[in-house]
């Protein structure tokens, strides 16, 4: 089922956010994304916070990442909503701090 392989992520994953450490608001990232082929397993998925997955995807759009946040291609920024809702800005904490107020 769903939350079971959710479940198991999360757990090989210590419950912390495998970027900044984080246990809170705990999601789920595809390394490939889902769109493009990957698939919902323990091989291709890793345990981000909200506000790193959200960082990422407004950042990268759907390319595909290692487990720490680097995209492993370039990224084609013409297909992301970091256009549409604005940049997080260069310096990553301060979107961070956002995310924590």
């Amino acid at each position: 089922s769903k939350s079971k392989w959710k479940t198991e992520i999360r757990e090989r994953d210590n419950n912390r956010c495998a970027i900044c450490g984080s246990t809170c608001s705990l999601t789920i990232h595809h390394k490939i994304p889902v769109a493009r082929g990957g698939h919902s397993n323990l091989e291709n998925c890793i345990t981000w916070c909200a506000c790193c997955h959200r960082y990422y995807h407004k950042t990268y759009g759907l390319t595909v990442s290692d487990d720490k946040g680097n995209p492993l291609e370039t990224a084609d920024t013409s297909n992301t909503r970091k256009e549409k809702e604005g940049d997080p800005g260069e310096n990553i904490v301060e979107f961070w701090e956002g995310c924590l107020v």
